[in-house]
C-alpha cells in the first residue's frame, strides 16, 4: 500500500476537477492530487519540464480523452512509447464510453478504462473504487527518479 501517493488528473472540466479534488481530499491514503488542463502541460508535468521540474512522478495518472491542444490518446501514446512513462499507470477516465474508443485506450496500451458516470453519488463512488484499487491493492513497480 501506498504510504502518500501523488496523483496527476489530466481534465479541463472544472467541475469534474473540484468534485475529484474533493473525493481525494476525503481519502484514507493521503494524496495529493495535481492537475493539468490540457494534454500539452500533462507532457511537460510527466517530464518534468519548465514550471513543473520540482513536481514529483505520480503513482497514477487519470486521463480525460478530450481535451485541448492534444488528445488524451496522444498523451497516453507518448507516456507508453517513453520507456521511462511507461511504468506510471495511466486510467483513462471520460464520458465516452464508446466501444472505439475502449479499443483505441486499450491498443494505446491504457492500464484501465473508467466511464465517468453522470449521477454525483455514482462519480463518487466510481473515484472511490479507483483510488482505492490502484493506490491501495494495486502493487506498482519501484518509481525511478526521472
Amino acid at each position: 500500500m501506498v504510504q502518500s501517493a501523488a496523483v496527476l488528473l489530466v481534465d479541463d472540466s472544472i467541475g469534474d476537477v473540484e468534485l475529484a479534488r474533493e473525493v481525494w481530499r476525503e481519502s484514507a491514503v493521503p494524496t495529493q492530487l495535481y492537475v493539468t488542463s490540457n494534454g500539452e502541460e500533462a507532457i511537460r508535468f510527466l517530464r518534468r519540464q519548465g514550471p513543473y521540474a520540482h513536481m514529483p512522478v505520480p503513482q497514477l495518472v487519470l486521463l480525460d480523452l478530450n481535451l485541448p491542444f492534444r488528445s488524451g490518446l496522444d498523451v497516453l501514446r507518448e507516456i507508453k512509447q517513453d520507456h521511462t512513462l511507461r511504468p506510471i499507470p495511466v486510467v483513462v477516465f471520460s464520458t465516452s464510453s464508446t466501444p472505439l474508443d475502449i479499443a483505441r485506450a486499450y491498443d494505446n496500451f491504457a492500464n484501465g478504462y473508467v466511464v465517468k458516470p453522470m449521477e454525483l453519488s455514482a462519480y463518487i463512488e466510481v473515484l472511490t473504487k479507483v483510488q482505492s484499487f490502484w493506490l491501495g491493492a494495486n502493487i506498482a513497480p519501484e518509481q525511478k527518479v526521472i
